[in-house]
């Protein structure tokens, strides 16, 4: 049980309402039950208080669990060919509305509540995407989600051209495939219209959260947070600066060689990954890591809690072999749930819960 005010392992000022809390840290298991899964999945979302969806290719099924009762409550099993095809590979999903929403590589799929598709849209001939990744998204209403791009000039280097409109959002209506990009454009610090330095690889993507018509947003390449309406008006940003990490990475310079390329991944440098919103608490929280340590070096991570005036409330360092991929973990019903890429036992999920309600 870890006890602590809202301004806990943060250094920002969080004098309004602050009060005392509890924040409860334990372990859960997840079993597979009577399933033959995975022991472990990388594309985790949530599908409800207290339940996700995750995909599981050994049993060539989307799983729903749920994680208050703690056992799977169905399977949907997806096809590799024919009408009802999937294809890979998978980069985000949703549960809604008794409906699974799908991005993958190329398509938008949508699918009833027994694998069928409902509608399906081809992202591959929309010219307008052509210059960009897609990799996350989020919903904003029963007919549109948010979907994040990133500039492909952003993520490899001297091998596209920046895009002549920068955009890193766009709004898609999945019942008739019209896409909209929003005026929202990459910061002055991503330097995607810079040709001799970036980020590049993973660090230069971003996901996005729309809650209440505000979008909020944060990059892998610094502690940052920005929020903007769906028009692009009213845009702010928030340091949101981390306690045990840097607040940013350094750029490296355009085409570099491998050796440079793996010098700057695994340099002592910060690494932000998803973010993630939980409805109940209105609350939202993030992963960080940074490697330090030069003879021996470490990757250490941590969890970030903030309001939803994105100030930080929580901050503490997070067990080694938390998965901090981008798909990984959720906040929901008051509690960040972190899945362990090692499980102990093979026929179940593991995963350091972090539990906020008092």
């Amino acid at each position: 049980m870890i006890s602590c005010l809202f301004s806990c392992g943060g250094k920002q000022d969080n004098s309004s309402n602050e009060k005392l809390f509890n924040v409860r840290s334990y372990d859960l298991i997840l079993p597979h039950g009577d399933y033959l899964l995975n022991a472990i999945s990388f594309v985790f979302n949530k599908a409800g208080r207290d339940s996700v969806i995750f995909l599981d290719p050994a049993s060539q099924s989307f799983v729903i669990a749920d994680l208050g009762k703690q056992k799977i409550l169905k399977t949907l099993k997806y096809d590799k060919e024919g009408p009802n095809f999937t294809d890979f590979p998978i980069f985000d999903l949703r549960w809604f509305n008794g409906r699974l929403l799908v991005l993958s590589k190329l398509f938008f799929t949508v699918y009833d509540d027994k694998g069928q598709v409902i509608n399906r849209v081809s992202l591959r001939d929309q010219p307008v995407l052509a210059p960009y990744f897609y990799y996350s998204f989020d919903i904003i209403d029963d007919e549109h989600i948010l979907l994040a791009t990133t500039a492909k000039s952003a993520v490899y280097s001297g091998y596209y051209p920046a895009p002549e409109e920068d955009f890193i959002f766009v709004r898609l209506n999945w019942n008739n495939g019209s896409l909209h990009p929003l005026s929202i454009s990459s910061p002055r610090n991503a330097y995607v219209s810079d040709s001799t330095r970036g980020f590049y690889n993973n660090f230069a993507a971003h996901t996005g959260i729309y809650t209440e018509d505000t979008i909020f947003y944060n990059f892998a390449f610094a502690s940052t947070i920005y929020k903007s309406d769906l028009k692009g008006l009213n845009q702010k940003s928030f340091a949101a600066k981390p306690t045990y990490t840097d607040a940013a990475r350094k750029t490296i310079a355009a085409n570099p060689t491998v050796r440079e390329s793996s010098n700057y991944v695994y340099s002592e440098q910060p690494n932000f990954t998803k973010f993630m919103y939980d409805e109940v608490t209105g609350w939202f929280a993030r992963i960080h890591g940074q490697i330090k340590g030069k003879e021996q070096p470490k990757n250490e991570k941590y969890l970030m809690v903030f309001d939803n005036n994105m100030h930080l409330m929580f901050e503490t360092p997070i067990a080694f072999n938390t998965l901090s991929d981008s798909r990984a973990n959720v906040f929901t019903n008051g509690k960040v749930y972190l899945l362990k890429n090692n499980p102990t036992t093979e026929d179940a999920y593991h995963f350091t819960v972090y539990d906020f309600n008092q």
